[in-house]
């Protein structure tokens, strides 16, 4: 329990830090080019909200540590070997963002995340890494008016 609310807490200051001090410090310079009239948001909005996201996860992980985020999971056979195979993951997909696309990247990135961390029922892998970033793509081309990498089939919405 301790340790949940000194998580909890550590993590709540460095979202207030990053949404005080690191977002602000995003340059305003893409105001200044003459394709700005398209833009519909700034590079700060999408850094504000999960800066925001995580202080307020942080701050009720340490009100209410004695829940279901046991930090001890960390410390189970195989919990290191599941953080290295989501950081590599990770750096995989930022690589193939740009030359595959953003569907295809998001699709790839979803289905190896669910197989690597054990998911089998192929009823709810499918929907999931197909539909959601489709979802997104859409969401982000209609209601923000901001073109995801479209890649080499220029699959976009």
């Amino acid at each position: 329990m301790k340790t949940d609310r000194i998580f909890g807490c550590v993590s709540a200051l460095l979202g207030l830090l990053f949404v005080f001090l690191a977002v602000p410090s995003i340059t305003g310079d893409w105001q200044q080019g003459e394709q700005a009239r398209y833009f519909t948001v700034g590079p700060r909005l999408f850094p504000y909200i999960s800066g925001i996201l995580v202080t307020i996860f942080a701050v009720l992980i340490a009100l209410k540590p004695d829940g279901g985020n046991k930090l001890a999971d960390f410390l189970q056979p195989g919990a290191a070997g599941r953080a290295a195979f989501a950081i590599v993951l990770a750096f995989v997909y930022v690589a193939i963002l740009e030359p595959a696309g953003f569907v295809i990247a998001s699709v790839l990135a979803l289905f190896t995340f669910f197989i690597g961390f054990g998911e089998r029922r192929w009823k709810m892998i499918l929907p999931i890494a197909v539909l959601v970033p489709i979802a997104v793509s859409a969401m982000f081309a209609g209601f923000f008016k901001v073109a995801l990498p479209p890649g080499i089939f220029a699959i976009s919405f």
